[in-house]
């Protein structure tokens, strides 16, 4: 049973904020909104959004860097399939055709731009199959966005959001340095990003 409605803005929009939170050497929060006029502002296609500033310069992002990227403009679809699926997706799911269906819908047009424009980029590096790198990145999400703590952070932001519509950057990072998703950040977050080497063929080999 969803946690909240289906396709519901505010459970996507906390997914890429988090993500974001935790790469905050590369990106800072600037503003989420789920107010349809506002996000019309910087994408008229969006229903809303995430702004975040470049800490550096993007050509200058390395192949770790712009793996950290994919995973936020992946991260909203992985948010809403917490929300909509009766625990983690079986990797027989992200195989499926109701898999390959629901990525192509409209709705995630804008963050699938975003992931493709990131992802040409690592193509060269890649260690792996293009499909197996885009599937096991959003079974990772899928994972932390389940763990009971950080789903705990997950809906409680997702509250904040749907309560107050438009956040800036400061009161978004406020509210999560004051949960759980800081000790993650500080404790697990590194691990992540270094067992993410394995997908890429390293610069030294």
């Amino acid at each position: 049973m969803p946690f909240t409605e289906l396709n519901d803005i505010a459970i996507h929009e906390a997914g890429h904020v988090i993500v974001c939170f935790l790469m905050s050497d590369l990106a800072r929060l600037h503003l989420v909104t789920i107010d349809a006029e506002h996000g019309k502002t910087f994408d008229p296609n969006s229903d809303g959004g995430l702004v975040y500033k470049y800490l550096k310069q993007p050509k200058d992002l390395d192949f770790l860097e712009l793996d950290q990227f994919c995973l936020l403009h992946l991260a909203g679809l992985a948010a809403d399939l917490v929300n909509e699926q009766e625990g983690p997706p079986s990797w027989e799911y992200f195989l499926s055709e109701e898999f390959f269906l629901k990525i192509n819908q409209f709705y995630y047009q804008g963050d699938m731009i975003s992931f493709s424009s990131t992802f040409d980029r690592l193509i060269g590096v890649l260690q792996v199959a293009p499909q197996h790198y885009n599937l096991i990145s959003i079974q990772l999400l899928v994972n932390i966005f389940s763990n009971r703590e950080l789903l705990e952070v997950l809906l409680a932001l997702r509250e904040f959001i749907d309560r107050s519509k438009t956040i800036d950057g400061e009161a978004l990072t406020k509210f999560l340095n004051d949960s759980y998703l800081s000790e993650y950040k500080r404790n697990v977050w590194p691990d992540v990003k270094e067992m993410r080497r394995k997908l890429f063929v390293l610069p030294n080999t």
